[in-house]
């Protein structure tokens, strides 16, 4: 199958030794704001924020920067950065291509750092706005809350998270007291193998009931996506995390940051203003963990939107994507304009302009 991919008028960035990023300019000018994207593990940035080809296109498969969210963000007067996080995408280890995340969670917020470095040098009066999906959520509330420790929290001035993983289900917390041992003596230990261990998987995900209409798009249990998005993850080159081992030591460390981000998030209300979006079949990130994250929130204003026509990627898939992106164009329309009035006048408020 022949595989595409038409990035438009983009520029790449490096941010580090190792990784890279991606630029593409607003088509307003002057620009109204900044956005970063954040994708989560097994994936990366094209793969994550352009649009993929119709389910019915089989023989044209690829990633298109037209009519995609980056595209539709650039035309709403946004300039739009997204990076590839260690291992992933332009941002793999030459020699040994198959690791990520050596440096755990913390390598990849400091990464997420260099790159607001380089877009607030380059138009440091904008706002900018963080959008992270699954793990990439985690990274940018870490992020956001480590610029506020550091007395800058005007750098991020809102964040949208997509299903975000920022919660376990009480199963999985039963577990954690033995990952944090394994993972501070045997961190190099391997969990699993990646996605494509169907079997490990299953047993992972096996305890969730989806709806009917949900089950018949999924490929099989373990690989929660819909059957032509996975054939397109088969057919990246640069989409090779699935098959990649995670290791006990960067499990360890995810528990670390959601344990760090509950507590800090529940101590003050100084944070950004967010956007959630999840779906209650989501299989990885369940949705009592954000209904109870959000509830224990003292962050105002802060939204959550239900979808319940999806798995884990709503970005993806073609059900909800329309509507995903007219949700995140209003709400960053309106933050927008909620950023401005507080610049002009120099404290916190929700009048608009």
């Amino acid at each position: 199958m022949k595989w595409k991919v038409e990035i438009g008028p983009c520029e790449i960035i490096r941010i580090a030794k190792d990784i890279r990023g991606y630029s593409w300019k607003s088509t307003i000018h002057p620009p109204r704001g900044h956005i970063l994207l954040v994708h989560g593990l097994s994936t990366y940035s094209l793969f994550q924020w352009l649009r993929h080809s119709p389910p019915g296109e089989m023989e044209e498969r690829g990633l298109y920067y037209s009519s995609s969210l980056v595209e539709i963000l650039n035309r709403l007067g946004m300039n739009v950065y997204a990076i590839d996080l260690e291992g992933h995408g332009l941002s793999t280890h030459h020699e040994k291509p198959t690791m990520y995340m050596t440096r755990g969670l913390n390598g990849c917020i400091d990464d997420i750092q260099h790159l607001l470095d380089i877009m607030r040098q380059r138009n440091p009066q904008l706002p900018i706005i963080m959008i992270g999906h699954s793990i990439g959520s985690l990274l940018i509330l870490r992020t956001s809350q480590q610029l506020r420790e550091q007395h800058k929290e005007k750098d991020v001035s809102g964040l949208i998270m997509i299903a975000p993983f920022i919660g376990s289900n009480h199963s999985v917390r039963f577990y954690q007291p033995i990952v944090k041992i394994g993972g501070f003596f045997y961190p190099k230990f391997i969990v699993t193998n990646g996605m494509k261990n169907s079997k490990m998987n299953q047993r992972v995900t096996g305890s969730i009931q989806l709806p009917p209409n949900l089950a018949a798009r999924c490929r099989y249990p373990g690989l929660m996506i819909e059957k032509w998005a996975s054939i397109d993850q088969e057919a990246d080159p640069l989409v090779h995390c699935p098959y990649s081992p995670i290791y006990i030591g960067l499990i360890s460390n995810i528990f670390e940051q959601v344990h760090k981000m509950n507590r800090l998030l529940q101590k003050s209300k100084k944070h950004a203003p967010f956007l959630i979006f999840h779906s209650p079949h989501d299989p990885i990130c369940p949705y009592s963990s954000i209904v109870e994250f959000y509830n224990n929130s003292n962050v105002s204003p802060r939204s959550l939107v239900s979808l319940s026509d999806c798995l884990h990627n709503p970005l993806i898939e073609e059900n909800t994507r329309p509507h995903l992106y007219a949700e995140i164009t209003d709400w960053i329309l309106v933050h927008l304009k909620v950023s401005i009035h507080i610049s002009k006048n120099g404290r916190m408020g929700d009048t608009l302009s």
